[in-house]
């Protein structure tokens, strides 16, 4: 099962997240409620409406179909292991234009497709798709008799980010904390945009939280918390800041959503997660198969309007993996101070984002002024922080108290 989300931008200097598939060639309010079956024969792609003839397809043909197209042209690889799926979230400009693709293969061979809310496929292959997603949220559990000693030195580590954090904010402005008031937007050729599209107040006040559909627990169960092991792949980093700022602004992104950290003076328990980092990787980070670790890195991406981008993927054994890639023909910001940026992205909010796909979530609506809303701009550097709505969405996947 593979999610996958995009940073992109557009004109003017605002960032649009959009999803790795092609831009829907056809209007959603076009699209058919239904559409005619056509005759499927071995070897074809199906449409989505004919998922009911691939049972009888997988048992009569030596090569059965192996993807599934929808209205508007998305393909999607019909899943090879019974009782798996593949999820695609397809983000476009404007939310009304957003769609969430899935195929899923049943124990017995059947498939189920679905777009948004609507599924095609048998009653009996449906109410199978439809528990699994309902287990989705179990996790994987990797449970060791080292569990009591390491919960108690991550617990140790945690606190040591969260004391990192506030002395990183204490040095970036002379007077400050990890609750101090939020910063204006710094002056570049997007800072007017910004300030129309965020508010301190809503970002403080606003209260709901999307996880994404098709979300199932990353890392491991250490016995009440998980354990998310991540990595970094230096590996084409522009060369105008050096290896230990971008890493500093990446794993910085990784630990706000360890800690909560937040401008918006919320003290509340900790999610019951560890984002663990272990260093540096060769392995590249890809949308296209999902990598051998979880793992951030670099790409040259030849469609420009593509800034970052973030995949998933989820396994029918409960388990999870993601990818982050930052496409290196675009200009980011690496610096400390929140407010020296100058038409660029800052590379620290964007990561926040990020991982909060990585995590399980959703958009939250642009008006929310939410680390997770679906536009950003230029030097947004007060997007590094978690709104109420960001911490309430975490909180809801991982559970908290295990900590505190």
């Amino acid at each position: 099962m593979r999610f996958s989300s995009s940073l992109t931008r557009s004109s003017l200097g605002i960032v649009t997240i959009l999803a790795i598939a092609a831009v829907p060639a056809a209007a959603w309010a076009d699209r058919p409620e239904t559409a005619a079956n056509s005759t499927v024969e071995c070897g074809d792609t199906l449409r989505f409406d004919e998922a009911t003839a691939y049972a009888s397809l997988a048992s009569e043909c030596e090569t059965p179909p192996a993807t599934v197209t929808f209205d508007d042209q998305t393909t999607l690889l019909i899943p090879t292991e019974p009782g798996s799926s593949v999820h695609m979230h397809v983000d476009a400009a404007t939310e009304s234009d957003s769609a969430e693709y899935s195929a899923h293969l049943t124990e017995d061979g059947q498939l189920v497709t679905a777009v948004d809310d609507d599924q095609y496929g048998t009653d009996d292959a449906i109410t199978e798709a439809d528990a699994v997603v309902a287990q989705a949220g179990e996790g994987h559990s990797a449970h060791g008799p080292h569990a009591s000693r390491l919960a108690e030195e991550v617990a140790g580590k945690k606190a040591a980010k969260l004391e990192a954090a506030t002395r990183r904010a204490e040095e970036s402005e002379p007077v400050g904390s990890q609750h101090r008031d939020i910063p204006a937007a710094s002056e570049n050729a997007s800072s007017s945009a910004a300030a129309a599209n965020w508010s301190a107040a809503t970002k403080c006040g606003y209260t709901s939280h999307v996880p994404s559909s098709n979300y199932q627990k990353m890392g491991t169960d250490e016995g009440g918390y998980r354990n998310i092991q991540w990595y970094y792949n230096p590996a084409g980093e522009p060369t105008i800041y050096t290896d230990a700022q971008y890493r500093t602004r990446i794993k910085s992104a990784a630990d706000s959503w360890d800690v909560l950290w937040n401008n918006c003076n919320i003290n509340v328990s900790w999610p019951n997660i560890y984002m663990d980092y272990r260093g540096t990787t060769s392995a590249a980070a890809g949308c296209s198969t999902a990598p051998p670790v979880n793992v951030v890195g670099w790409a040259t991406i030849s469609d420009m309007t593509t800034v970052a981008r973030a995949c998933r993927w989820n396994y029918s054994d409960g388990s999870a993996r993601f990818s982050i890639q930052n496409n290196r023909g675009h200009a980011f910001y690496a610096g400390a101070s929140e407010t020296a940026c100058s038409n660029r992205h800052d590379l620290e909010a964007i990561m926040v984002h990020e991982f909060g796909h990585a995590l399980g979530l959703d958009h939250s609506p642009q008006s929310s002024s939410q680390v997770m809303r679906p536009t950003v701009h230029h030097c947004e550097s007060y997007h590094r922080y978690l709104g109420r709505g960001d911490i309430r969405g975490v909180r809801a996947i991982y559970g908290v108290g295990f900590w505190n």
